[in-house]
């Protein structure tokens, strides 16, 4: 019972504000595009990944050193926090996926 208790105050963690997070999106719109979904293929797309994931893999990053610095700004000074994360996560796991643009060379 206790696991299922754990396991469950942390999906309630991860559940989050679309609305919310589709604000605060601007953090990270320069690089991952409006709705996740970046021009370059070298970026990791946020569109359509499970909010539990991706909130896990912002805090492995985090813990790693391997922020960079628009988010690592953001994480600083105080605009971006747990609920935040949250909020991001829920929006950009309820966005379509669609294929990146192809570049001209």
């Amino acid at each position: 019972m206790f696991l299922a208790l754990v396991l469950w105050s942390g999906m309630a963690r991860a559940a989050g504000d679309v609305a919310a997070g589709a604000r605060s999106a601007v953090y990270c719109a320069y690089c991952h595009g409006l709705d996740g979904n970046p021009g370059d293929p070298g970026v990791p797309r946020l569109a359509g990944q499970p909010a539990p994931r991706l909130l896990a893999r912002i805090r492995a990053l985090e813990r790693d050193g391997e922020i960079h610095g628009a988010m690592l700004k953001a994480l600083l000074t105080g605009n971006i926090g747990e609920r935040e994360l949250a909020n991001l996560a829920a929006f950009y796991a309820s966005q379509e996926t669609r294929a990146a643009a192809a570049t001209k060379r």
